[in-house]
This record gives structure tokens, C-alpha cells and sequence, in this order.
């Protein structure tokens, strides 16, 4: 692609990249990002059993960014530090990174008493406009997770699947 960027197979390969690029987002090679996409080019049910985590809003939590490792993530962290700087107090939060898959890049800011704590921070995040700027949302997602359910989600990998128990208990509150 590189040395023939013109060339027709070009952008067939580019497509391509694309799509494998966004099976292994999933984790696990079975589930794809999207519930209607699973959906319709399984022809299987979406997954509704999400009971491998469990909902304790009083624990710490931290807000998770799952991120391909093409993305610049220095500046997705300096992005994000500058966002802890301007409106919180930065001796509370850390972020920290750390593999996800060979594709994928996990990065946490921690330092949450609670999910409504983390909640703030999440709303805070998606309504600036400079933490994401230049970042496109396929390439990454974005959640907030328990400690406790943070270490059963790296086991299990399964991005939608947390996505799903995310909104569930976490955004429709």
C-alpha cells in the first residue's frame, strides 16, 4: 500500500486492513464491535448474557480508553491530562497504559471513589471538544469500570460485551 498507493488493489487493501483491524477491537476474534453488525453477518442473536460482572457503584472505578496502537496515544494521554488539569485536582487522578491485544493499547485514568465520580469524568470527557480532537470514534471506546470488574474484563477481552453491561447499568441510570 505504501509503495503503490495509487495503484487500484490500493484501496481494496486499505478497506481490508480496515476490517481486520476492527475484528481484533473485539478481543476475542468471535464478536464485532457494533450489536447490529454481530447481528447481521452472523445471523446469530446478539449476546445477552452479560453477568460475568457485577454492578457495585460504591467501589473505586476508573474510565477505561481502548485505543489502536496506529493512534499518536501520547497524545491522546497528553489530551487527557490536560483535561485532569484544567478541571480536577491531578494529585487524585493517574493514567496509566498498558496492552490490551497486539492491535489495541488499554489506557485507564484511575483514582475514582465511586461510578458517579466516574461517571463526571466520563461525561466531562466526551463533552470536550479538545480530548478527542483529531482521534475518530472507531478507533477507540471509551467506558467507565469497577476495579474489580476491570480485572475480569482484561481476562475476557470481549469489548462488546462490556459495552453492553456498561450501558445497561451504567448510562441508562
Amino acid at each position: 500500500i505504501d509503495l503503490y498507493p495509487k495503484d487500484e488493489v490500493a484501496a481494496s487493501a486499505k478497506n481490508i486492513i480496515t476490517k481486520i483491524e476492527e475484528l481484533e477491537f473485539k478481543g476475542d476474534g468471535q464478536e464485532s464491535l457494533s450489536t447490529e453488525e454481530e447481528e447481521s453477518t452472523t445471523g446469530k442473536p446478539k449476546k445477552e448474557d452479560v453477568s460475568l460482572y457485577s454492578f457495585n457503584a460504591d467501589t473505586a472505578h476508573y474510565v477505561v480508553i481502548i485505543a489502536k496502537t496506529s493512534l499518536d496515544l501520547n497524545q491522546f494521554k497528553f489530551n487527557i491530562t490536560s483535561f485532569i488539569v484544567d478541571y480536577y485536582d491531578f494529585d487524585k487522578q493517574t493514567i496509566i497504559e498498558e496492552p490490551f491485544n497486539e492491535n489495541f493499547r488499554t489506557i485507564y485514568v484511575k483514582g475514582f471513589e465511586n461510578a458517579d465520580t466516574a461517571m463526571v469524568f466520563y461525561r466531562g470527557l466526551i463533552q470536550d471538544k479538545n480530548v478527542f480532537e483529531g482521534f475518530s470514534p472507531k478507533d477507540y471506546q471509551l467506558f467507565v469500570i469497577s476495579v474489580s470488574n476491570y480485572e475480569i474484563f482484561m481476562k475476557d477481552k470481549s469489548v462488546i460485551d462490556y459495552k453492553r453491561y456498561f450501558t445497561e447499568n451504567y448510562l441508562k441510570q
